[in-house]
């Protein structure tokens, strides 16, 4: 029962992204797919998933897909490279209920697939982006068709871009530079004042042996005043 539901609400999650995504243009759909990308390899980063980068964009793509067939993200993958791009047969894909409705409601299927935001981010740096140009279901099966292939980044027109997005961007890596900055300072204040404690006891340590030398030497002072008076009254 409970795997039922995580399985339902991985693919409801997979299609509400979609379906909010597909608001946007184009040009801010790469922005935001790609960013949600690199949030997902850091997220996995820190669960000893990582994923390596090629010396090519196509090796990078061969390495990430790999890595997510690895992981179970589908159970079985055909990919044969054709004139017209990359042919791949993605056999029990998880989440294919809602990559389906997503192409039946928008024609954009893998929009919000986690595998698409991975691969966007990591051949970013090679100037690429993914397209598709054809897709299939079989239901039945649980198996997808596609047909992508890499292109070069687009670069959006006078005003074709949401000057919306741009600013939430904006504001976000503005966000994201004072909260390194305040990290930052945050970790040297607590290494400035662990310092300054050990410092401040250093003092009290020597502060109490001091306090003792004082107490002993007042002691020996009585002890010798006691013995003189004694030897005097003899």
């Amino acid at each position: 029962m409970i795997k039922e539901f995580e399985n339902t609400l991985y693919n409801a999650i997979i299609y509400g992204f979609g379906m909010a995504l597909s608001k946007y243009d184009a040009f801010s759909q790469e922005m935001l797919l790609r960013d949600v990308g690199r949030n997902i390899i850091d997220y996995l980063k820190d669960y000893g998933i990582e994923f390596k980068s090629g010396s090519t964009a196509e090796e990078t793509v061969a390495n990430v897909i790999s890595t997510f067939v690895e992981k179970g993200f589908v159970d079985r993958i055909e990919v044969t490279n054709t004139d017209k791009g990359v042919y791949g047969k993605w056999c029990n894909l998880v989440g294919i209920e809602a990559y389906k409705k997503l192409f039946d409601e928008t024609g954009s299927p893998f929009i919000s697939c986690p595998l698409t935001m991975v691969i966007m981010a990591c051949i970013e740096p090679f100037g690429y982006t993914v397209k598709l140009n054809d897709v299939s279901f079989d239901m039945a099966s649980r198996t997808a068709e596609s047909l992508e292939e890499l292109t070069l980044m687009p670069i959006p027109k006078q005003g074709e871009a949401n000057p919306l997005v741009y600013e939430n961007i904006r504001l976000y890596e503005k966000a994201k530079e004072k909260a390194i900055l305040l990290e930052k300072e945050i970790s040297e204040h607590k290494k400035t004042s662990e310092m300054l404690q050990e410092k401040l006891d250093d003092v009290q340590s020597l502060n109490k042996m001091m306090i003792g030398r004082e107490i002993k030497m007042e002691e020996l002072r009585k002890e010798i005043q006691r013995l003189k008076a004694i030897v005097g009254e003899k």
